[in-house]
């Protein structure tokens, strides 16, 4: 847990993983911010994440509105029910304790959630709705959201983001442009399992921080997409092309993940410019090789 105390508007950053951690070095850099203070966060025991949710409500004080952005939880497309029942409860815990703390003062929740997991096998999606839940993580995001529509006394915010990338974080798991990179650094092949066409959207966490640290957001759901659909084919040309060297890559059969997942970039929010792919990739490259 990352708090921000910036005067007028406090922040609460749950989870500083690949999203979060973008987000919290976006709020750093905003002005006037007065302290700063890294918390302690016991996923998975309820008594404990309680205590220090209450202990982040003292740390707050009573002044300023608040904005609780959740950008937490270790699951993904390969979870199963079991392995996301603990997010769950630990995302009511911190909706409850946000519906508490609206009782006092003025706070906005913001909720990190999946273009991805919302809409996998849909193309060229134009509109929020259907959702295609086909796989327990997308099941999980899309309650996660209904949950925050049905809450009291807060202004709403979600964030689907479409595939992130982004400079790996601590134990975060890498995602598959860092892997590519690692592993042609290191002349190993990496394992796809997808197909070469498969036709995806990337969008880099830097670029995602950046708009949900912005205090011009209306509530509402926000779509963070480029809007370009991307065949891995041509995702392994744009590593090569920064790396100037073979990438590797072995297509698999088994545990297929190979369904199109593309968007209209109708509907990308109007003051949202994502960094064009090859510049990002070319940073990341750079990133990596730093160590």
């Amino acid at each position: 847990m990352y708090l921000v105390d910036r005067g007028a508007v406090k922040d609460v950053v749950l989870g500083v993983g690949l999203v979060g951690g973008a987000l919290v070095t976006a709020l750093n850099r905003k002005p006037n911010r007065v302290r700063t203070h890294s918390a302690p966060t016991s996923w998975g025991n309820e008594v404990a994440f309680a205590a220090e949710l209450e202990s982040a409500r003292t740390w707050l004080g009573a002044e300023g509105a608040v904005r609780v952005f959740w950008c937490a939880g270790r699951g993904g497309f390969a979870s199963t029910d079991a392995d996301l029942a603990k997010e769950l409860q630990s995302f009511r815990t911190v909706l409850a304790w946000s519906e508490r703390l609206a009782t006092e003062r003025r706070v906005e929740f913001h909720l990190t959630s999946s273009a991805g997991g919302l809409h996998e096998g849909q193309r060229r999606v134009d509109s929020p709705t259907p959702a295609a839940t086909m796989r327990p993580y997308g099941r999980l995001k899309l309650q996660q959201e209904q949950l925050l529509e049905q809450s009291h006394g807060l202004a709403r915010f979600i964030y689907r983001p479409s595939s992130v990338y982004g400079v790996p974080r601590g134990k975060v798991r890498l995602g598959m442009i860092p892997t590519l990179i690692r592993n042609a650094l290191a002349r190993r092949p990496s394992t796809i399992s997808a197909h070469p066409s498969t036709l995806r959207d990337y969008v880099s966490a830097q670029d995602i921080g950046a708009f949900m640290a912005s205090e011009s957001n209306q509530p509402g759901v926000h779509y963070l997409v480029m809007g370009r659909p991307m065949a891995l084919t041509s995702l392994i040309a744009t590593v090569e092309r920064a790396l100037q060297r073979q990438v590797a890559v072995v297509f698999t059969t088994t545990k297929l993940n190979d369904q199109h997942i593309t968007f209209s970039p109708a509907l990308r929010p109007v003051d949202w410019n994502p960094n064009s792919l090859d510049s990002q990739v070319a940073l990341l490259v750079a990133a990596i090789l730093k160590g």
